[in-house]
């Protein structure tokens, strides 16, 4: 009887479970599904961010603009250079993980 309940504390209160393969083969599957996600968003943020360039470059091309508002917009495009590397940056590093 007090081996019996010995074995079954072992059993329960044991920290060193180890995984079983369907359990590995779920968390591999989910950190693929998770970065693939990722991809997505990030690649959604760099078509926004090239509309964005493409809608300010036409604004700026029709021209009537003070010389205040021309600075805005080169100021706006330099940030949206800028945020559009960061992007495609972000988006290499997890490309090459999938």
């Amino acid at each position: 009887m007090l081996n019996a309940l010995r074995i079954w504390g072992k059993r329960v209160f044991s920290s060193s479970t180890h995984p079983t393969v369907e359990q590995a083969r779920n968390t591999g599957q989910k950190a693929r599904d998770d970065r693939a996600s990722t991809v997505s968003k990030i690649r959604d943020e760099i078509y926004r961010i090239q509309h964005e360039i493409s809608d300010l470059n036409d604004a700026m091309q029709a021209g009537g603009a003070s010389d205040a508002s021309a600075r805005a917009n080169d100021a706006r495009m330099a940030s949206l250079h800028q945020e559009l590397a960061r992007k495609q940056q972000d988006l290499a590093k997890y490309q090459a993980r999938i």
